[in-house]
């Protein structure tokens, strides 16, 4: 024990390796730092984003949640295409959009999952293997447990 000692003491004594530990938290920290300010300029402000959209919309979508949608697609949404294909949407367009497409577009998704459960259940029975079986049970139980009739913020998740 003696000699452990010994031997981290001169290692810390060495001004070098004191040197090289300072420069390796300030490279962690720059880079920490410059990501944060990266997502901030990909994503912009998502605080106001949620508090302009999904605060108070969260949860099972109404209909008349789709019919706002429905009638923003039909009049802002075709201006907001095309500002997006020729580049000259902001981000905050772009999360407008995508808002309210998530709202529109959730009586397909709901008919796309039933048509793929009843494509996996007859790939259930046609499977002459256990593990083919067990394969289309599975993706069977996690399709039926998604809920795509509710609307949920989840863009945060790419800025933590």
């Amino acid at each position: 024990m003696e000699l452990f000692r010994h031997e981290l003491y001169k290692v810390f004594t060495r001004k070098m390796v004191w040197i090289g530990l300072i420069f390796a938290t300030a490279l962690v920290l720059f880079s920490s730092f410059a990501t944060s300010s990266q997502l901030t300029q990909m994503y912009g402000n998502m605080n106001g984003f949620y508090k302009n959209f999904y605060s108070g919309n969260e949860g099972p979508i109404t209909d008349q949640l789709r019919q706002k949608a429905s009638e923003w697609i039909r009049t802002d949404g075709k201006a907001l295409s095309l500002k997006i294909a020729t580049g000259q949407a902001t981000m905050q367009d772009k999360q407008t959009l995508a808002f309210y497409s998530q709202i529109a577009q959730t009586d397909t998704l709901t008919s796309n999952r039933a048509d793929k459960i009843s494509g996996l259940k007859s790939d259930e029975q046609k499977a002459n293997d256990g593990y083919d079986q067990k394969k289309a049970n599975l993706n069977i139980s996690m399709l039926n447990g998604v809920k795509t009739s509710s609307l949920y913020f989840t863009l945060l998740w790419a800025t933590i």
